[in-house]
């Protein structure tokens, strides 16, 4: 994705891929915002190949979901949206 392309998904304006792996991308992104002013994110998109290899698969991702709506500590990343 080259800087002047801006891809949207949902209410995400992806910025640029910080990285890429075999199951996912990692963009920095903006979050939209009613009051006109997003917030900036890290936003990891899976791959849908990948999801769709087996269910084990997406009851691991679920299961790691819910662990991380209960985290709330500064040195661990803050999870604000899952869809």
């Amino acid at each position: 994705m080259r800087s002047q392309e801006f891809r949207i998904i949902d209410r995400y304006v992806l910025l640029d891929r910080l990285a890429e792996g075999g199951a996912s991308s990692v963009f920095r992104a903006l979050q939209a915002s009613t009051q006109g002013i997003g917030r900036l994110v890290v936003m990891k998109c899976f791959k849908s190949d990948y999801l769709n290899k087996s269910n084990l698969t997406q009851q691991t991702y679920k299961q790691q979901i819910q662990v991380m709506i209960g985290l709330n500590h500064p040195n661990v990343v803050q999870l604000y949206d899952v869809g």
